[in-house]
């Protein structure tokens, strides 16, 4: 008989990054920031990487779409699962909104529309 001690627990990766922007300083660092995370976690704490097309430069609608599709796979189901998302890039608050992310594709006149509003990304984990 099994318990919940027994249960399987899978450790997963998310890291990606934005370094060159439409309409926002460009971040060089980024890669390296990148390659780092994912030899840590991979290498020194045993993490699968997952996504990774996301990695350099994802869109808005790539991180939408892509990240709530990987969380809900059934692949997910019945395991225990740790996940940790990495986000090196720009940020913003706006003020009575929220925070967003700032992806490659944002416009800096239009950030609610065209960021992702970093809550987004723990919705899907909250349903």
């Amino acid at each position: 008989m099994g318990n919940d001690m027994d249960e399987e627990i899978k450790y997963y990766l998310i890291a990606c990054g934005t370094k060159d922007y439409n309409a926002f300083n460009q971040l060089p660092s980024v890669e390296t920031d990148l390659e780092l995370v994912n030899s840590l976690f991979t290498s020194g704490f045993g993490y699968e990487r997952v996504l990774p097309s996301l990695h350099l430069n994802p869109t808005t609608n790539d991180l939408k779409k892509l990240f709530p599709n990987w969380l809900r796979d059934r692949e997910r189901h019945g395991t225990k699962n740790i996940l940790i998302f990495y986000y090196s890039g720009h940020g913003e608050y706006c003020q009575g909104d929220g925070h967003y992310l700032i992806l490659e594709d944002t416009n800096s006149d239009d950030i609610p529309s065209t960021a992702l509003p970093t809550q987004d990304l723990v919705r899907p984990i909250k349903n």
